[in-house]
């Protein structure tokens, strides 16, 4: 919509503001910034510790916003609702009490939540397993269950994969076994199908209905080697999820490595390493 945002700290704003400018305006140099929250006024005002975390917002307008707030810097935090239009809290929106919560937004009155449901359902690593979907105006009691992973894994999370225009092109869940291998699970209408890719491997993005994975080991049986970037048709994908058949887009060099993987609303970027000595 032309606009930028970030959180800023400063002297004045030691908890910080989140704020926003136009891109004109920032591409003169000396941007006016309008404040979308003040965390130091609302710490004072709710006489709370709030220590900022990144939000979520539901694209492409990015209007509403799951605003994720720590008391004291703990990894547990709070998320509420947030109109990032009108700068206001909403009343009766979406609220996930503290935990260690994971979400994303399905569309604006879905939520995928992973959350500790009942005091104790947190995998050995203190981290939620089971993932829900969330309705608006319903208690997290009636939420319905879509995943359920393993109390020995490290924690299960969800992730959309949108097109440009925000529509929702499919939800994989991350089944975090430890923290170098993971399952990967598609969620399709009927429930959960496992999708066909080595435990050591990262899904980086989506972009032109293909989905970008980075590999972390050789996949000999599919002709790829660690380090590889690589995509699938994400149609391909949801019709045979046990079965893929992915596409080489990088392989780098024995002096290179990548070091960033990023999407745009329809390009993939690739930030590579290269050891020149």
């Amino acid at each position: 919509d032309g606009t930028l945002r970030d959180f800023w700290q400063d002297s004045e704003h030691v908890r910080g503001i989140w704020r926003s400018t136009t891109v004109e305006s920032y591409r003169t140099g000396t941007p006016q910034w309008r404040t979308i929250l003040d965390l130091d006024a609302l710490a004072k005002a709710e006489k709370a510790n709030w220590v900022w975390h990144s939000p979520r917002c539901l694209p492409p307008n990015d209007r509403y916003c799951l605003v994720e707030l720590s008391n004291g810097g703990k990894d547990a935090a709070v998320v509420r609702e947030f109109d990032a239009r009108n700068g206001i809290f909403i009343d009766g929106g979406f609220r996930i009490p503290e935990a260690k919560s994971d979400y994303a937004w399905i569309d604006k009155d879905t939520l995928l939540v992973a959350h500790e449901w009942q005091k104790g359902q947190l995998t050995e690593s203190g981290y939620p397993y089971i993932v829900k979907t969330v309705k608006r105006g319903q208690p997290l009691t009636a939420a319905k269950e879509v995943f359920r992973g393993q109390v020995k894994d490290v924690g299960v999370g969800p992730r959309v994969l949108r097109e440009p225009d925000g529509r929702v092109a499919g939800v994989v869940l991350t089944q975090s076994i430890d923290f170098f291998n993971s399952n990967y699970h598609l969620l399709t209408g009927t429930g959960t199908a496992k999708l066909d890719l080595p435990r050591k491997s990262t899904i980086q993005g989506y972009a032109s209905g293909r989905l970008i994975v980075s590999l972390e080991q050789d996949w000999a049986a599919a002709g790829f080697k660690e380090g590889d970037l690589i995509d699938f048709d994400l149609a391909a994908v949801k019709a045979t999820p046990g079965k893929l058949r992915g596409s080489l887009v990088l392989r780098p060099t024995e002096r290179q490595s990548i070091e960033g993987v990023a999407t745009t609303r329809d390009r993939l970027v690739v930030a590579l390493y290269e050891n020149v000595r």
